[in-house]
């Protein structure tokens, strides 16, 4: 199998939906950038292409992969902690946690742990960001290009439209603002169209346009 995902959250039987749901959500802007940082390896594994990282009162020693090919990790989480860390930290905190973690992870069940490692400073040196593009689509015979800019953050998703003239962006607006998790926002990434009449058109998973303008009506 190749590993694929990342996942970092408390045991909801622990610590209840209070704490489970937020910090579930918040922890997927470092998730997420570590998945797709690690993607380039297809790291393959025996029997699991997810791990979850979860915090528990009273964590297991060992590491087990589930049925449903999931390594499951399980650490101590005190959730006082959790609870007093400003926003601005929240993201520190989760590492030392992912590193936690991974110190966990044996020969039996290894993962790419040097590239996660380095995708975890890689992510640091950005500033926390992770951000992102989607889809790219030019405008046939002029020097016109569209992108679709996703930013993932402890808070929110952003969904963004960016057209460029040459190298100078031209236009920018923000098209979704969505809760921070996959299962939510992915409903909104499929494609990024331009039709023969310059129209830009933005595509969901039930293949609905959701956002269009023409490129002539930027001023």
């Amino acid at each position: 199998m190749i590993f694929k995902e990342i996942y970092l959250y408390p045991e909801l039987s622990d610590y209840g939906k209070d704490i489970n749901f937020p910090f579930k959500e918040q922890t997927r802007s470092l998730c997420n950038y570590l998945e797709r940082y690690i993607k380039s390896e297809k790291y393959q594994t025996t029997n699991f292409k997810r791990v979850c990282f979860v915090g528990r009162k009273n964590p297991k020693k060992h590491n087990y992969v589930n049925s449903c090919n999931v390594l499951e990790v399980e650490f101590f989480l005190d959730e006082k902690i959790y609870l007093n860390t400003p926003k601005n930290q929240l993201n520190e905190y989760f590492i030392s946690l992912l590193l936690t973690g991974l110190s966990k992870c044996t020969d039996e069940f290894s993962l790419p742990c040097e590239k996660i490692v380095e995708g975890i400073k890689e992510f640091k040196n950005a500033g926390y960001k992770n951000e992102w593009i989607f889809k790219k689509k030019k405008i046939k015979g002029t020097k016109i290009e569209c992108h679709l800019k996703c930013r993932l953050t402890i808070e929110k998703f952003f969904l963004d439209l960016l057209i460029f003239n040459k190298d100078s962006l031209v236009f920018e607006k923000n098209i979704v603002t969505d809760f921070p998790n996959e299962f939510v926002f992915n409903y909104h990434l499929k494609d990024l169209k331009v039709t023969e009449q310059s129209q830009i058109e933005v595509v969901d998973k039930l293949d609905k346009i959701f956002f269009s303008m023409n490129v002539n009506d930027i001023k």
